[in-house]
């Protein structure tokens, strides 16, 4: 995933106030988390912050760039505040994270190809997990994976460790934690037996064997 560069500036001044006073003049408001050290109030552009994080990810890595201690360094949207009735955001919280420190993220995960026999119309395609969790490097996070479910027979399931994953990405999740399933259409199997039964009733009974 390619790493997008933001520029930041630091902020002493905090309080609702300063933060409404920023916002009008077109600046956003946030605070980036350091694990095992302090928080660090910043401030960037709105405008260039939302551009940047318009269609990517939550696992999206930034690079802070600007006159401040984190400049350079990495991090990911750990929350981000939406002004419920105009939607604007409002405060971004960032939590920094190292190049050579892997972090546990969850990835998205996309189903795509059709088995025949949802086709057929006897099976159904049954998605109940949208994303797994993984173990990497920041820099080496995928956007996400795709599986292809066109193979399923009737019944079958993929499961999270059915992803093939990258050497250096470890699954987090439950290795069964079921992905998708080609569930069998109980309409159509029903369907199926009461045919096999008319059958059976249709068919003539053999008449005894005469003595001779």
């Amino acid at each position: 995933m390619e790493t997008i560069e933001i520029q930041i500036t630091g902020r002493e001044t905090i309080g609702s106030s300063n933060s409404r006073r920023l916002r009008k003049a077109g600046q956003l408001p946030a605070v980036v988390y350091q694990p095992g050290g302090e928080s660090v109030s910043v401030t960037l552009d709105r405008h260039s912050f939302i551009m940047s994080a318009r269609g990517k990810p939550h696992t999206q890595i930034f690079m802070f760039k600007g006159e401040s201690d984190l400049n350079g360094k990495l991090s990911l949207v750990k929350d981000v505040q939406i002004e419920p009735i105009k939607g604007q955001v409002m405060h971004v919280e960032f939590i920094a994270v190292a190049h050579d420190h892997n972090v546990v993220v969850s990835v998205p995960v996309t189903v795509t190809g059709v088995p025949n026999s949802v086709k057929e119309g006897t099976a159904t395609l049954n998605q109940t997990a949208y994303d797994i969790s993984i173990e990497c490097f920041p820099t080496a996070i995928p956007e996400g994976f795709t599986v292809d479910a066109s193979k399923l027979a009737p019944g079958d399931s993929i499961h999270a460790s059915d992803i093939p994953l990258p050497e250096n990405i470890s699954l987090k999740s439950p290795s069964g934690l079921t992905i998708v399933t080609a569930m069998v259409d109980r309409k159509s199997k029903v369907a199926e037996v009461e045919e096999e039964t008319a059958a059976v009733a249709a068919t003539p009974a053999a008449e005894p064997a005469a003595k001779k």
